[in-house]
C-alpha cells in the first residue's frame, strides 16, 4: 500500500470522485463521510485549520482516508475529524473486506508519524467504527470513552407494525390531530428529495427563519443566525439536492409553512439533521404530526432506518426505545514536547471549556426520557 498526505483544498477537491466511490464501498458509509459534506465543511469553517487528509491505495485505487484536519487549542495542536461538530457520526473511510484492520493499522501508523500535532480526538465514532475494532493496537495510552446515544427508528417492518411500536396514547393522539387539520385547516404534506423546478433559495429561506423563530420563542438562540452556519448549511442543501440525497419534508396549515423537518439520506438511512415548527399552530402538535408523517414516508420509500443524530431529547423518544452508541477515542503524540503541552492544556482546559466538540455529552439521559436501549448485535452496552 502506497500513502498520499493531503494538505492543501485543491488536493482535496481533486479526491472526490475517488473519495465518493471508495465511500460507497465502506464498512459503514454515512452522508456525513461524503465528499459533498466534509468540503462544504471546509470552506465554511477550514481557515484557521490544516488539513491532514491521509489516503491509502492499493494498486492505484484506494483502500482508506483518514479525514483529518488540526487545530489549535491553547498551546495545544490537536487532530480532529474535518465536519467535527456537524456530523452525527464520524469514522475512517475503509473499504470493506478482509484487509479492512490491516488498513485501519495502516493509518493509525501513519498519524503516528506525523509531525505537527500533540493530541488527537476522534469524536462521534459509531459502536463498529472501524477504529474500535482494533482497540488494542491504539495502545496502551489511548483513552475509549462514550459519548452520545443516537436514537433511530427501524422502517423494516410494514407500516401497521411501524406504528405498533409508539404508544397507543401518541398514535392516536397524532390521527386525531391529522383528521382534524386536514378537515379544518387544509394539512398539505410535501416530501423533496431534490429542490430543482421550485424557487430553491425561497424554500431555504423560509426553513431559516422558522428555526430562528422557533429557537427565539425557547429563549435560545439558532444557528442559523450565524452567517458562516447558514452558509453551509445551504451549502449541504443544494448539492445533496443535485445528488437526490435531501429529504425536506414540509408541512403547510392554512395556506403557511407550520413545520419542516430537514434531513439528508445514503443508501438505506434517513438522517435527521434539524427541525422547527410555528408556534401559532401549537395546539395541534406540528411537530408531532410532521414527524408521524415523515417517517411513514422514508418508511413507503424503501429505507430501512430513520436515524435522529445524536443526543437523546425527550421528542425522539416518542418514537423508539432503539439507540445506537457513540464513541470518543483520544490518542497522544509519543514526543515529549507533545506531552508537555498536553499536560499544559490540561491544567488550563477549565477556562477553556474542554475538549472541543464534544459539548454536554454526560449530559445524555434524563429521568423523564423514554429508556433507550443499544440492540445487542451492535456490540454496544445496554440502556434500560
Amino acid at each position: 500500500m502506497t500513502t498520499e498526505i493531503i494538505t492543501t483544498a485543491e488536493d482535496f477537491t481533486a479526491l472526490a470522485d475517488d473519495w465518493d466511490e471508495l465511500l460507497r464501498s465502506s464498512c459503514r458509509p454515512t452522508p456525513f463521510l461524503s465528499h459533498e459534506w466534509l468540503s462544504n465543511w471546509w470552506r465554511v469553517f477550514g481557515s484557521n485549520r490544516r488539513l491532514l487528509i491521509i489516503a491509502l491505495r492499493e494498486n492505484g485505487r484506494l483502500v482508506g482516508i483518514a479525514p483529518l484536519c488540526i487545530d489549535r487549542a491553547g498551546v495545544q495542536r490537536t487532530v480532529q475529524f474535518i465536519g467535527h461538530r456537524h456530523s452525527d457520526y464520524t469514522d475512517f473511510i475503509i473499504k470493506d473486506g478482509p484487509q479492512k484492520q490491516a488498513v485501519t493499522r495502516a493509518l493509525i501508523d501513519s498519524l503516528r508519524n506525523q509531525a505537527g500535532w500533540d493530541a488527537c480526538y476522534l469524536n462521534e465514532l459509531p459502536e463498529n467504527s472501524s477504529l474500535l475494532s482494533v482497540k488494542s493496537y491504539l495502545g496502551s495510552q489511548a483513552r475509549i470513552r462514550p459519548v452520545a446515544l443516537c436514537p433511530r427508528v427501524s422502517l423494516k417492518s410494514d407500516p401497521r407494525e411501524l406504528e405498533a411500536n409508539i404508544s397507543k396514547n401518541l398514535r392516536q393522539d397524532v390521527s386525531r390531530k391529522i383528521r382534524k387539520a386536514q378537515r379544518e385547516r387544509g394539512l398539505v404534506f410535501q416530501a423533496f428529495q431534490e429542490l430543482c423546478g421550485i424557487d430553491q433559495a425561497r424554500v431555504l429561506e423560509e426553513v431559516r427563519l422558522l428555526h430562528i423563530e422557533r429557537r427565539a420563542s425557547l429563549g435560545g438562540t439558532s444557528m442559523y443566525s450565524d452567517s458562516d452556519e447558514w452558509k453551509f448549511m445551504q451549502s449541504v442543501a443544494e448539492g445533496f439536492s443535485r445528488r437526490k440525497w435531501l429529504c425536506l419534508t414540509t408541512l403547510h396549515l392554512d395556506g403557511q409553512l407550520a413545520a419542516y423537518i430537514f434531513s439528508v439520506s445514503y443508501q438505506d438511512t434517513v438522517y435527521f439533521i434539524h427541525t422547527g415548527f410555528k408556534d401559532v399552530f401549537s395546539p395541534l402538535s406540528p411537530g408531532k404530526m410532521l414527524f408521524h408523517l415523515s417517517i411513514l414516508d422514508a418508511a413507503a420509500k424503501g429505507y430501512s432506518w430513520f436515524d435522529f443524530g445524536r443526543e437523546v431529547e425527550a421528542y425522539k423518544t416518542k418514537w423508539t426505545g432503539v439507540a445506537g452508541q457513540n464513541y470518543l477515542v483520544e490518542l497522544f503524540a509519543p514526543r515529549l514536547a507533545s506531552r508537555l503541552r498536553v499536560a499544559a492544556h490540561s491544567r488550563l482546559r477549565p477556562a477553556l471549556g474542554g475538549i472541543p466538540g464534544l459539548g454536554a455529552a454526560g449530559k445524555i439521559i434524563k429521568n423523564r426520557l423514554r429508556p433507550l436501549r443499544v440492540p445487542e448485535s451492535s456490540g454496544g452496552l445496554v440502556h434500560e
